[in-house]
């Protein structure tokens, strides 16, 4: 026989559904009398499998997480220098993705439902929000003949926010056509990215823009990376 269920959206509904599904298995499967082959496909049998599979993969994206952080803060400075090392707006660049995750979270959760494949949208976040940051950083370097550290961000951003704001728009729409599947855990994911990237970029040149003004007004100070209220020695033949 052929049964059709009605699922609707409303939490109390789906979660007597969710157990009328599991006594049904369990009544199944418990029978002693054999009625033949069973073939079952239940949205609770569907969605339990889907969340195993994502929380098996936990370790991995906390994993992504930690290189991406150490690949950051090595990279954006020079690494091991007490003054030119960058390990503290590399920080900042993390965290800007942090701010911008929990602004996607608040607000997408008010707008869709959360499933188990969201909880790998914070590691995408982050490879986006990384890469806006490597190219502002390089093109306020490029602009060291500017000594005025807010004109040089301004110019800086103006440089760089072309190419991250259409890379952003760009992966933002995308996801947001994306969105229009069927497939309700791939549209909401679709949706989700597509709000976060844009997110993202807000933060990317309000948050991390101010940061990256501090970081190298403490390197003109000659303070210390992270340690800010210690100041650097420099020797007449240190010519670092």
């Amino acid at each position: 026989a052929d049964f059709q269920v009605i699922y609707f959206s409303n939490i109390d509904e789906m979660t007597r559904l969710y157990a009328w599904e599991e006594q049904w298995l369990d009544d199944t499967f418990s029978s002693e009398n054999s009625v033949g082959d069973v073939y079952f496909n239940i949205n609770s049998v569907r969605s339990n499998d889907l969340r195993g599979g994502v929380e098996s993969d936990n370790k991995y994206i906390i994993i992504g997480f930690i290189l991406a952080y150490t690949y950051v803060i090595g990279v954006l400075g020079v690494l091991g220098h007490s003054v030119k090392s960058r390990c503290g707006l590399g920080s900042c660049a993390v965290l800007s993705v942090g701010f911008a995750t929990a602004c996607t979270f608040g607000l997408c959760s008010f707008l869709s439902f959360y499933g188990p494949v969201h909880q790998a949208l914070p590691l995408l976040m982050l490879a986006v929000g990384v890469d806006d940051a490597f190219v502002i950083v390089t093109i306020f370097d490029e602009l060291d003949r500017v000594s005025d550290n807010r004109e040089r961000t301004a110019q800086a951003l103006s440089k760089a926010g072309t190419a991250i704001t259409a890379t952003s728009l760009t992966n933002s729409c995308a996801y947001f056509v994306a969105s229009f599947t069927r497939i309700r855990a791939l549209s909401t994911f679709a949706l989700w990215a597509a709000i976060g990237i844009l997110i993202d970029l807000f933060f990317q040149t309000t948050f991390f823009a101010a940061c990256l003004a501090l970081d190298a007004h403490r390197q003109d100070q000659q303070r210390c990376d992270v340690l800010y209220c210690n100041k650097r020695v420099t020797k007449a033949s240190d010519n670092d």
